[in-house]
C-alpha cells in the first residue's frame, strides 16, 4: 500500500484587483502539481504559482492535484477572494496668481473610502492622509497625485492627477509724479504706456485694502502738500492683478501778489512800482 500525499493549499487571499495572487501547495517535493482555477487558470509542475495582476474574474476555487514520488495523487482546494479596485477620486484643478496665499488642495472620495496624497509623485513615493498644499510663489504648472482607498478592504485606486496652474503677476502700470498750483483745476490722474489687455484699477489713497475703481482718481488742489495715490492693473485673460504703483501729487503754493506804487506823481517824475512778495521767478 503506497502512501497518499496530503496536500495543503494556501493563498494571500483576499487580494485587491490588479494585485498579485500567490498560491502555495505543501508539502514541497512532489513530482507534479496540476492546477486548475477560475478564468481558465491552469498550471503544472510548480508548487507555488502566482497571477501577477489578479482580475475580478480570478476569484473562486483553485484546485491542485499533487502526485508524489510513488505515483499516488491527492487533491486539495482553496477559495480566493478578489476585491474590486475603487475608481480614482474626483479632483478639483486649481488656478492661482503668483504670490497668492498658500492653498490646500482638494479631492473627493466615495463614502467609506479615504484619500491618500502622494505630493508630486506620479509613481512610488510615500502617501499621506494629509492633503497636499501649494504655495503659488512663481508662475508655472505643477501636478499633484491622490488616490482613494477602501477602508474595509484597503484596496487603493490608481492615482488621479490634480493640475495646479499659477499665472504670472503683471507688472504695475507706469506712473509719473504730478504737480499743480493750489486752487487750480482738479487733476484727473493717468498712467503711462500701453495697457491693452489690462484693466487699470484705482485705489485712491489706499496703499493696501480698499475698493478699486476703473474710473481714474481726481486729485483736488485746494490743499498745499504732497499726497500719494495708488493704482494697479489687472490682466483681462488671467484676472491676475499687479502690485500697486504710486502717483505722488504735489500741490504748490499759489502766490498772492500785492502791487503798490508811488502814485500820484508829478509829470516828468519817476513812477515806482512794487510787487510783493519778493523772490518770485517771474
Amino acid at each position: 500500500i503506497k502512501e497518499l500525499p496530503t496536500p495543503v493549499l494556501a493563498s494571500n487571499s483576499p487580494v485587491c484587483e490588479e494585485s498579485p495572487l500567490n498560491l502555495t501547495a505543501t508539502p514541497a517535493g512532489a513530482t507534479n502539481y496540476a492546477w486548475t482555477g477560475p478564468n481558465g487558470f491552469t498550471g503544472s509542475n510548480i508548487a507555488n504559482p502566482s497571477i501577477a495582476s489578479a482580475a475580478l474574474t480570478s476569484a473562486g476555487n483553485y484546485v491542485v492535484t499533487v502526485t508524489n514520488g510513488v505515483g499516488c495523487s491527492a487533491t486539495a482546494s482553496v477559495s480566493v477572494t478578489v476585491n474590486p479596485k475603487p475608481v480614482i477620486p474626483v479632483v478639483a484643478n486649481k488656478t492661482f496668481c503668483a504670490e497668492d496665499p498658500q492653498a490646500t488642495l482638494t479631492a473627493t472620495a466615495l463614502s467609506g473610502n479615504s484619500l491618500l496624497w502622494y505630493g508630486n509623485a506620479s509613481t512610488g513615493g510615500v502617501s499621506s492622509t494629509t492633503a497636499s498644499f501649494h504655495n503659488p510663489t512663481t508662475a508655472g504648472v505643477t501636478r499633484y497625485y491622490v488616490t482613494q482607498k477602501v477602508d474595509a478592504t484597503s484596496c487603493e485606486s490608481n492615482r488621479a492627477e490634480l493640475v495646479v496652474t499659477v499665472n504670472a503677476k503683471p507688472l504695475p502700470p507706469t506712473t509719473l509724479p504730478v504737480s499743480a498750483c493750489q486752487n487750480s483745476n482738479p487733476i484727473t490722474l493717468t498712467v503711462s504706456g500701453s495697457n491693452t489687455g489690462f484693466a487699470v484699477l484705482w485705489y485712491g489713497l489706499n496703499s493696501t485694502g480698499g475698493t478699486s475703481s476703473t474710473t481714474a482718481d481726481i486729485a483736488p488742489t485746494n490743499t498745499v502738500g504732497t499726497t500719494t495715490y495708488y493704482v494697479s492693473r489687472k490682466a483681462d485673460d488671467t484676472g491676475c492683478e499687479s502690485n500697486r504703483a504710486t502717483i505722488p501729487v504735489e500741490i504748490r503754493v499759489t502766490p498772492v501778489p500785492t502791487l503798490a506804487s508811488n502814485s500820484p506823481v508829478c509829470a516828468e517824475s519817476p513812477i515806482n512800482l512794487t510787487a510783493t512778495p519778493a523772490g518770485a521767478t517771474t
